[in-house]
């Protein structure tokens, strides 16, 4: 939660943090959430990373607030695979000028034709369809 900003209420946040900090267990994965973080900074200012998974049960709106969060013009490819994204997500996929491989394998995304503003950007993915 922490790692996508997840946690809007400040209190909650600090709350969160501080529960953390308290046993040595979750002071490590605090460390390590602030390091992650620091890491995604600085690719932002760099144009951002060129290859990107969310975790699973990630939702469409945890994708979009990571994805209004910085830079991610050069992100080429992207997994989603085992998120709780749906189709809906599309509008700010479409914002994503070097996609070329979207994973989708295991989400609530159904077929969709990507266009906005009359731009159609034909992506690679891979999507499992049950019959």
């Amino acid at each position: 939660m922490l790692d996508l900003d997840a946690v809007e209420n400040r209190d909650n946040k600090l709350q969160l943090i501080s529960t953390l900090q308290s046993t040595s267990t979750g002071l490590k994965m605090y460390a390590k959430v602030c390091e992650r973080q620091i890491a995604l900074r600085e690719l932002q200012q760099k144009g951002g990373p060129r290859k990107l998974t969310l975790p699973s049960r990630s939702t469409d709106n945890d994708l979009a607030k990571l994805l209004s969060s910085g830079s991610f013009g050069n992100l080429e490819c992207l997994s989603l695979a085992f998120t709780n994204v749906t189709s809906a997500c599309a509008e700010h996929l479409i914002k994503l000028p070097a996609l070329r491989y979207l994973n989708l394998w295991s989400t609530q995304v159904r077929y969709r034709i990507i266009s906005i503003e009359n731009k159609t950007k034909i992506i690679y993915f891979s999507l499992v369809m049950l019959v």
